[in-house]
C-alpha cells in the first residue's frame, strides 16, 4: 500500500501517476509549500515513475522551482499568448496546466462543451457517440467557438428555456433545474481564480473576454433533494441472505460493503484483503496504488459490525486473489474517467435491487443513503456524517439521511379536563 513507501521509493511515485488526455503519463509534485504538473512524456510506467523521483530528488538537493520548470519542462519558460482564444484552445491550456484531478476536469469540460453547444445551436445524435468520425466532427464544431461569442445574458436565457421548458411538470422541471444549475457550476470552475493562477504559473497569457461567460450568472437556489427511504431495510437485507449469499457472493459482497458499511462504489471496487483490520473490526479506506479517495475527508477507518465481519473472514477462506470483490477485469488507475473493475457485477446487482423495489438512478449508493439513515435514526446526525465521511454536515442532512420516528403534538393529552 502506498502508504508504506517513503516519497524517495519509486514505488510511491509508480503510484502517483496519472494520464490526461494522451498515453503519457504525468506526475504532480509538492515541495516547499508549491505543487505543480509535470508530463513525463513517456508511456511506460516504470520510466515514467522512475522520472516521477528524479524529479523529487531535483528539489531534495537544493533545486529551485524556476531551476526544476526550466530543466524537466522548459518550454514553459516562454511565454505563450493565446489571442482570442477558442473553446478547444481554451480548455487544451487548462489541461495542460491545471492542478483539477483528471477525472474532476473530464466532467468540467464535458459539461462545459454540451453548454457550448446548446448555446450555438450545435446538434448531435446517435453519431455523437461513434468514437471515429461522430464524435470528433461534433468536438470540432464545439471548439471552433470562441470563448467571447459566450456572453453571460446568453448563457442565464439558456438556463431559463432550460428549466421552462418542462413547465407544468414540477417534478420534470425540479430535475430540469437540477441539471441546469450542475452545468453551470461545473463549467464555471474552470474560470475560478484557481484555474486562472494556474495558467500564470505556466507562462500562459490568453485574451480573456470581458465580461467573462458566467461573470453575474445566478444559479439559483440548489434543489432540494433530501433522501426520502422507500426501502423496508429488514425485508431487503433478508432477501440478500437468501437470494444472494450462495449464489451470487460477489453481488453479496457489494450489498454488504455498501448497505451495512456504508462504502461508495470507487471504494468498494478497489477494496483489497489488506485494507481489512481484522483485530479492530474496521475497514481503512484509503488512497492505493489502485486508486484515489473522493476527497481527503474520505480516508479514514470505518466501522464494520461484527456480524458482516463474521461474513468476509468465511469469504476471505475462499478468496483467489487480493481484491475483495472478485473480478477478471483489472484495475486501471491514472486513467481520466470512472473505471471500475466490477462493472458488470454492479449492473446486476443494481438489476436484482430494482427487483426488490430500489427504484432510483442508481440503486448502489441509495444503499449508502439508507446506511446514513439508519446510522442517524440509532446514533443521531454527527454520528451519520462521521460514518458518511462527509466533510460538511450540511451534506448528510441535505442528501443523505432520513428523519425517522415521528414528531407530533400529543394533542390527546390537551383534551383531558
Amino acid at each position: 500500500m502506498l502508504r508504506h513507501f517513503s516519497k524517495t521509493d519509486v514505488r510511491y511515485w509508480r503510484a502517483r501517476l496519472f494520464k490526461r488526455t494522451g498515453p503519457d503519463w504525468h506526475v504532480q509534485i509538492a515541495f516547499a509549500g508549491h505543487q505543480d504538473k509535470f508530463p513525463l512524456k513517456t508511456p511506460n510506467k516504470d520510466r515514467a515513475a522512475k522520472d516521477a523521483l528524479a524529479i523529487y530528488d531535483f528539489f531534495r538537493g537544493g533545486g529551485t522551482w524556476d531551476d526544476a520548470r526550466a530543466k524537466f519542462k522548459p518550454w514553459t519558460n516562454k511565454v505563450e499568448k493565446i489571442q482570442s482564444p477558442t473553446i478547444g484552445e481554451f480548455i487544451s491550456a487548462i489541461e495542460a496546466h491545471s492542478r483539477i484531478n483528471p477525472v474532476t476536469l473530464k466532467s468540467y469540460t464535458r459539461k462545459f462543451r454540451r453548454l457550448v453547444a446548446a448555446l450555438k445551436g450545435i446538434k448531435a445524435g446517435a453519431e455523437k457517440f461513434d468514437r471515429l468520425v461522430g464524435a470528433a466532427k461534433y468536438r470540432l464544431a464545439v471548439d471552433s467557438v470562441k470563448l467571447a461569442d459566450l456572453k453571460p445574458a446568453g448563457i442565464q436565457k439558456w438556463k431559463s428555456d432550460f428549466t421552462n421548458a418542462q413547465r407544468g411538470n414540477p417534478k420534470l422541471q425540479a430535475r430540469a433545474e437540477t441539471t441546469a444549475q450542475s452545468i453551470i457550476r461545473n463549467s464555471k470552475s474552470l474560470f475560478s481564480a484557481k484555474v486562472m493562477k494556474d495558467l500564470r504559473t505556466a507562462n500562459v497569457e490568453m485574451a480573456l473576454p470581458s465580461p467573462l461567460p458566467f461573470e453575474g450568472v445566478e444559479i439559483g437556489r440548489r434543489v432540494n433533494h433530501r433522501y426520502t427511504s422507500t426501502i423496508d431495510a429488514a425485508a431487503l437485507a433478508s432477501g440478500a441472505h437468501i437470494d444472494l449469499a450462495i449464489a451470487e457472493p460477489e453481488q453479496f459482497k457489494i450489498f454488504l460493503l455498501a448497505f451495512a458499511v456504508g462504502l461508495r462504489r470507487g471504494e468498494i471496487d478497489r477494496l483489497t484483503w489488506s485494507q481489512i483490520n481484522w483485530s479492530k473490526g474496521q475497514i481503512n479506506v484509503e488512497v492505493t496504488a489502485h486508486g484515489d479517495t473522493k476527497s481527503d475527508s474520505s480516508i479514514a477507518p470505518v466501522d464494520v459490525d461484527p456480524a458482516v465481519m463474521a461474513i468476509f473472514e468465511k469469504f476471505k477462506k475462499t478468496a483467489s486473489g487480493d481484491f475483495v470483490i472478485e473480478s477478471t477485469v483489472s484495475p486501471r488507475p491514472g486513467v481520466n474517467w470512472h473505471h471500475y473493475r466490477c462493472a458488470c457485477i454492479f449492473r446486476r446487482l443494481n438489476g436484482w435491487l430494482r427487483s426488490k423495489g430500489v427504484d432510483t438512478p442508481n440503486p448502489i449508493h441509495t444503499l449508502r443513503k439508507e446506511f446514513g439513515t439508519l446510522i442517524c435514526q440509532q446514533f443521531g446526525i454527527f454520528a451519520a456524517a462521521e460514518a458518511l465521511r462527509h466533510s460538511d454536515i450540511r451534506l448528510t442532512r441535505a442528501h443523505y439521511t432520513e428523519r425517522r420516528g415521528r414528531i407530533h403534538l400529543d394533542y390527546e393529552k390537551y383534551l383531558k379536563p
